[in-house]
């Protein structure tokens, strides 16, 4: 078995393992994908990432094989890559905000000793929902009849212009019967 090595690119570094050529992505990738890690967290994970289903080894197995005949260099490299994932990561837990959690206020535990108060606490219960339908229809017929006069006095409005264009008078002239 060959040790691992890196290749440079340009601004592309790739990583040569198993006959695979697999391209290393920045740590502001990495960051999205671990919270806290280590370089052979980052190695091993590229590894599964490309030879999941290829290899007739276990993967992790085959990732700390050749993690320990790699130059200390090679690991060096991710362990320094991991550092600067960890710290981008970090600076973005700085930004982020989470809801707190608010614990739910109950009222005092119901003892239902007897059927009676079970009975007795579902009918309010339905009560208070009957009621508060109730008032959302109240309201909405309330709205309904404001739109019915305001129809009606865009109607009348219609109606007295109709009059003055045909008859050719002033309005105030004519008398309206509601």
């Amino acid at each position: 078995m060959s040790p691992p090595y890196l290749f440079i690119d340009g601004n592309k570094i790739y990583l040569i393992v198993a006959q695979r050529c697999i391209e290393v992505p920045s740590p502001v990738e990495l960051s999205t994908r671990y919270y806290r890690c280590n370089g052979f967290i980052i190695y091993r994970g590229l590894l599964q990432n490309v030879l999941r289903g290829e290899l007739l080894v276990d993967i992790s197995r085959f990732a700390g094989e050749t993690w320990e005949i790699a130059g200390k260099d090679f690991q060096q490299f991710f362990s320094g890559h991991a550092r600067n994932t960890n710290s981008i990561t970090a600076k973005r837990a700085e930004f982020m905000q989470f809801k707190q959690f608010k614990p739910q206020e109950y009222n005092k535990k119901r003892n239902y000793k007897n059927k009676q108060n079970m009975v007795s606490d579902i009918e309010r219960e339905v009560f208070t929902i009957e009621r508060e339908v109730l008032d959302i229809e109240r309201e909405v017929f309330d709205i309904e009849r404001e739109v019915f006069d305001i129809e009606r006095e865009v109607l009348n409005i219609e109606r007295e212009v109709f009059m003055s264009e045909v008859y050719g008078r002033n309005v105030t002239e004519f008398e309206f019967i509601s």
